[in-house]
């Protein structure tokens, strides 16, 4: 497998995100070996972009290194600090209800993230460059109305700041202010493809020029859940859609992104028809942990999500402890799944 593209992808999903930070240290602890030095390719859309500029970078943080490994974060509660900087309290007695009705919701945020990003996360680096592992950072421009992604190796993204890939990454409508760069107006990268991987794939071949490489590709997700019924939607208003029309179209997204995976076009994520190239696994001693893989195309895919039901700023501590014991049940249920892609990621 040496001359397989080895791919680490991580979906949006606001403070359910953590899940990616444990179970890359449950995985690094398997592998004895960091994230940066197992994968070829980092990527993600929202939390998942900004995590991965955190494994990719040299973070002022951790005091300018990049040789860290996972657990070094979680030891310094890097899941506590961003979720308090991002979905924190107001930053003035004078701050309007937060109803995000009229405005987005966290829009007295947006200056303290930057702050924070430039002065004590990231420091007032540009992205990529030659010395930082390839990385693909997923937003959407509504100037455009395209997805944009922003890729390490190109000179073009090289003169963008940290600060501001991490905040269009993660701008969410209806929860923070987009962001304005150059002329161009960016949002959440999750608007259009909350999943990255199967975009992933196809730059990373493309990059090597060669479409038929083969791949591997771990796909974190950060909830998944059978799927639901919008048949009750089908007369209704925009009180009706209202708020059910984000989780239809992660849903939405999450389905084609299944299908360009291997899934037959009636095929749920929680199907029966597995075979020795295609099966997925429920885990976890509350049976709340998913397991997916495929194999086609030349590609090993795997998806590895909780199961778990939040709203995008949920920052209770029950939520947290409950992603961090379901990221660790993957590596203590016996999962074929697991044992495989740690066969394939095995150093050999």
């Amino acid at each position: 497998m040496t001359n397989t593209i080895k791919i680490l992808s991580l979906d949006g999903g606001g403070s359910k995100g953590v899940f990616h930070l444990y179970f890359l240290e449950a995985l690094e602890r398997q592998l004895n070996q960091r994230t940066r030095n197992t994968f070829d390719y980092i990527g993600g859309t929202s939390v998942g972009g900004i995590i991965s500029l955190v494994l990719t970078h040299p973070l002022l943080w951790m005091d300018n290194r990049n040789d860290f490994w996972v657990s070094d974060l979680n030891s310094k509660k890097i899941d506590e600090k961003l979720l308090s900087v991002v979905f924190g309290p107001p930053r003035s007695i004078f701050t309007p209800p937060r109803l995000g009705i009229f405005s987005p919701k966290y829009t007295d945020r947006a200056e303290h993230m930057q702050n924070f990003y430039d002065n004590e996360f990231f420091g007032k680096k540009n992205f990529g460059g030659n010395d930082v592992k390839p990385t693909m950072v997923f937003s959407y421009s509504l100037t455009e109305n395209s997805t944009k992604i922003y890729k390490s190796w190109r000179p073009v993204n090289q003169t963008i700041p940290l600060s501001i890939v991490a905040r269009a990454t993660s701008a969410a409508p209806t929860f923070f202010p987009a962001v304005v760069h150059n002329g161009e107006v960016l949002i959440d990268g999750g608007v259009a493809t909350n999943d990255p991987s199967y975009l992933m794939g196809h730059e990373a071949r493309r990059n090597m020029r060669d479409f038929s490489h083969p791949l591997i590709i771990i796909s974190l997700g950060t909830s998944i859940r059978g799927f639901a019924d919008y048949s009750s939607c089908y007369n209704g208003g925009l009180t009706h859609w209202g708020l059910k029309f984000v989780n239809f179209s992660m849903e939405t997204q999450q389905r084609i992104v299944s299908y360009l995976n291997g899934h037959s076009s009636n095929c749920s994520l929680f199907c029966d028809g597995c075979t020795q190239n295609h099966f997925h696994e429920i885990l976890g001693s509350d049976q709340n942990c998913f397991a997916d893989y495929h194999y086609y195309d030349n590609i090993h895919y795997f998806r590895f999500a909780p199961l778990v039901d939040s709203i995008l700023d949920n920052t209770n501590p029950v939520l947290l402890n409950q992603l961090k014991k379901q990221a660790e049940s993957f590596f203590n249920s016996n999962s074929q799944i697991v044992e495989k892609m740690k066969s394939l990621l095995t150093p050999q």
